[in-house]
């Protein structure tokens, strides 16, 4: 929500003659301020005085003296997806398609800009400085484990698991190196959110409204894809009822986003709850509960064995052993891949 709120007031900016976005300021004095860069793109990039193209200068809101903010570019992205939000993952589908086809128009036309800015083969060293929020942010972009059940409840019968899974994994580990790596030959630095330099005033029109509909797009629409999920939990769990669980993920999660737009506490949130929350729900517990299914299913053949010779029907019972090996040796392979 942070990230593609950032894009939106940047597209904001780009697309409002004035080069303004807008925002509620909740403190230190309530007040609707105005946010416009001290900068005017085409001519100081012509004499050399607009700031770096890493400089948070560039991002709406984040150098100047407000406190906490509600940006326009918060709101037209809430009131964009949160109709989705209320929709099931079938009702989602086309969109994520959009998103998908998106996603690899703006893969070639970043490649493509890390080229033409130019590679240095010693901006990326074999070993870096610091290491802090590497683990986190790794394990942030591969939490998509959480999904996976939900997902099994609406797949189509004839959809492979094991194939999707191994597909889905190694295409996105391989996009990951593929930005990662080119990104940070072309670049020297970048403060944040990648897709902030890629959006600037630095970049060709073409990459920075690449930037502008990634975000909003494939970042923005995976929003209602985590809500429908988290809805799906709490209720299916019978956590909560069904109206706190479309509070619990639809409202909650916009009324507290915000308190992050600004400085750095976003990038060490998700360094943080990559390591701290990521990492037991996505790796740690879904292996626990593959060795409980596999006990359980384990215990009810032997209890029908202890019940007399099996019938046909029930001969088919023992082929969850089996299964459940298979399974379970194909989830030591994929938690050791991820």
């Amino acid at each position: 929500i942070v990230a593609s709120a950032k894009i939106a007031d940047a597209f904001i900016v780009y697309v409002n003659p004035s080069r303004s976005t807008y925002a509620l300021q909740l403190t230190p004095t309530p007040d609707f301020i105005t946010w416009t860069p001290s900068y005017h793109p085409a001519e100081d990039l012509m004499y050399g005085a607009a700031p770096p193209c890493d400089s948070n200068a560039a991002v709406p809101f984040q150098d100047d003296a407000s406190g906490i903010v509600i940006t326009l570019g918060y709101m037209v992205l809430m009131l964009l997806l949160l109709p989705l939000s209320f929709q099931t993952l079938d009702e989602n589908i086309l969109m994520q398609y959009l998103s998908f086809g998106l996603l690899f128009v703006a893969v070639l036309v970043f490649l493509v800009q890390f080229v033409y800015q130019g590679l240095d083969w010693k901006r990326v060293p074999a070993f870096g400085d610091s290491y802090a929020d590497m683990l986190g942010s790794v394990m942030f972009n591969y939490g998509f484990v959480v999904m996976v059940p939900s997902w099994l409840n609406e797949k189509k019968q004839n959809v492979s698991v094991n194939k999707t899974m191994w597909t889905s994994t190694v295409m996105s580990t391989v996009l990951y190196i593929l930005i990662g790596v080119l990104g940070g030959l072309a670049y020297p630095d970048v403060d944040g959110n990648f897709l902030n330099t890629l959006a600037s005033h630095c970049s060709p029109r073409l990459t920075r409204l690449t930037a502008f509909a990634f975000a909003l797009v494939c970042v923005g629409l995976s929003v209602p894809v985590f809500v429908i999920m988290l809805r799906y939990n709490l209720i299916v769990g019978e956590l909560v009822s069904e109206r706190w669980a479309f509070f619990w993920s639809i409202g909650f999660p916009w009324m507290v986003s915000f308190l992050f737009y600004k400085g750095q506490l976003f990038n060490e949130l998700i360094a943080i709850s990559g390591q701290v929350v990521n990492g037991p729900i996505n790796f740690i517990l879904p292996f626990l509960a593959c060795l409980k299914g596999l006990q359980i299913a384990q215990a009810a053949a032997q209890t029908r064995m202890s019940q007399g010779r099996p019938t046909l029907e029930r001969k088919a019972s023992f082929r969850v052993i089996p299964k459940a090996l298979a399974e379970w040796q194909g989830g030591i392979a994929w938690f050791l891949m991820t």
